[in-house]
């Protein structure tokens, strides 16, 4: 007794059993197109984020260096002339360093 198939199911697996190599290289195709893709946005935005990284430890190192340059620059002008004063805590003027921003922390907030 032979099975009865619809046409839809009959015409559907002659057309995969005729073009079947279509069907895979379209599977194919299609996940290693969207593997690929996914792999080139990821080392894209690793860059960007090693680039983030990078400026950011710039900016840090030129806040640091500024700040270093404040601080030399106390001792120079106020402590060193000093050094030999036994009264330097009773003659020492009143300083500061300076609060204004620099060019760099005024780019970045940009």
């Amino acid at each position: 007794m032979g099975e009865y198939l619809p046409p839809t199911v009959t015409w559907l697996g002659k057309l995969l059993r005729d073009n079947w190599q279509t069907g895979l290289s379209a599977l194919f195709g299609t996940f290693f197109g969207a593997y690929f893709a996914f792999l080139f946005e990821r080392r894209h935005s690793e860059k960007r984020e090693r680039k983030a990284i990078i400026t950011a430890a710039k900016y840090a190192q030129f806040v640091i260096q500024a700040q270093l340059n404040g601080v030399k620059n106390i001792k120079k002008q106020f402590l060193d002339p000093k050094r030999e004063d036994n009264e330097r805590h009773l003659t020492l003027p009143p300083f500061s360093v300076g609060t204004r921003q620099t060019t760099a922390h005024r780019l970045v907030q940009r």
